[in-house]
């Protein structure tokens, strides 16, 4: 795949529709994007990439919130095992 190929699968992924305005099939699509994978991790920089999120999404942070919540004993009350306490 060079970079003349890349573009136009970029192109018709994006568009749906290939340059001469037939429409892009499904399967067509999954290649095409397996291709467009392919050729960047071979040629882009990661930032360069097609999904390329900078920092973790806020709903990751948030997972990881929770987990380091319930991983926390510090509000850990332990009972003496009395009656009437």
């Amino acid at each position: 795949l060079d970079a003349v190929q890349y573009q136009n699968f970029l192109r018709a992924v994006e568009t749906g529709k290939w340059p001469d305005g037939k429409p892009v099939q499904d399967k067509q699509k999954a290649l095409m994007l397996q291709a467009i994978i392919i050729f960047e991790n071979q040629h882009l920089p990661p930032e360069q990439r097609s999904g390329f999120m900078p920092d973790a999404c806020a709903s990751n942070s948030q997972r990881e919130a929770a987990v380091k919540d319930k991983t926390d004993n510090s509000n850990v009350i332990i009972s003496s095992g009395k009656a009437g306490n």
